[in-house]
């Protein structure tokens, strides 16, 4: 099920937890913080990693 917002809004939620993650929260913290689930956040923050525009 697609969340709701605009792409702008959604890639700027994204971009919030992959942000906390960089800045040392735990990405269980960050599941909880975004309502997400575990692999969102995780496939969320292995994208950001990798060099290119997949992130």
């Amino acid at each position: 099920m697609r969340s709701k917002g605009t792409l702008a809004e959604l890639e700027a939620r994204r971009m919030l937890a992959v942000r906390r993650v960089a800045a040392g929260w735990s990405q269980k913290d960050v599941v909880a913080f975004r309502g997400v689930h575990r692999v969102t956040a995780a496939t969320w923050v292995a994208r950001s990693r990798t060099p290119g525009d997949r992130a």
